[in-house]
């Protein structure tokens, strides 16, 4: 994800004014980054920050490596730097405390973003004044361009259970239709060609519509037609409690794993 981030920095308008520096653990990931990206790769976060303190820290780390990795940052870092974090299951006041910055804040992107088509929920910490706010909206949205903000620990749980694990819910969903197709028949390339581009040819289409997604489901779906007769097997098999039920499945296990 700390990748995916990347990239859209480095593809947006902010790229030729931004100085960058990334620390990274593993030799071949240092050389890989070097290799690809015009930035600077350090071998620990200590060393990226004894140059001079950054405007902005990026924290994609695994949350084990949470505590150890943001001790060295008290001291080191100015009272101006915004940090966010994309720890998962990090509280944002476990953030601030742990790193001894108070201009914290979380979010919680997810898969598409490596494409910059991302969608990410943000909880920034009360101290951040609108201009400061700016900033890290307009940074993750070079990546996430849907950006939504909320208010505590618990909606981006949510989040986490709706953006975060949502891409794994329609990839499901793609595997069961091209499955369909193939046991009739159709190739697997064409089936996976038609079905990828039906589902991003529908959410695009839904994205530039006024009309509530309900009156979009009806509008292709004629009286008596090819589509009621499938929309009836899924309505009959209550497709709709069954997500609702992995969604609460999601959001429950976010909570549990909240340090």
């Amino acid at each position: 994800m700390g990748e995916a981030l990347l990239a859209g920095i480095l593809n947006s308008e902010y790229r030729t004014e931004l100085d960058i520096t990334v620390a990274e653990i593993d030799e071949k990931r240092q050389d890989f980054l070097r290799n690809t990206y015009p930035i600077t790769v350090t071998t620990s976060a200590q060393e990226a920050l004894q140059n001079s303190p950054p405007d902005v820290i990026i924290l994609s780390i695994k949350p084990q490596q949470f505590s150890e990795t943001v001790q060295p940052f008290k001291g080191l870092i100015s009272s101006n730097t915004l940090v966010i974090s994309v720890a998962a299951g990090i509280p944002l006041t476990t953030i601030t405390e742990k790193t001894g910055q108070p201009l914290s804040v979380r979010i919680m992107p997810n898969l598409p973003a490596a494409v910059m088509e991302g969608a990410a929920a943000i909880y920034f910490s009360p101290q951040f004044t609108p201009a400061q706010k700016n900033t890290v909206i307009n940074l993750i949205k070079t990546s996430c361009p849907t950006l939504v903000e909320v208010g505590s620990d618990d909606e981006v749980d949510l989040c986490t259970a709706i953006n975060g694990s949502g891409p794994a819910y329609i990839f499901q969903i793609i595997e069961a239709m091209i499955n369909a197709a193939t046991l009739r028949g159709m190739s697997e390339p064409d089936a996976k060609a038609l079905v990828l581009q039906t589902v991003l040819g529908a959410a695009k289409y839904a994205q530039g519509s006024d009309s509530s997604i309900q009156d979009l489901r009806s509008a292709v779906t004629s009286p008596g037609g090819t589509t009621a007769a499938g929309l009836a097997i899924l309505q009959g098999a209550d497709v709709s409690i069954t997500f609702d039920s992995a969604i609460a499945a999601a959001y429950a296990r976010a909570i549990e794993l909240r340090a």
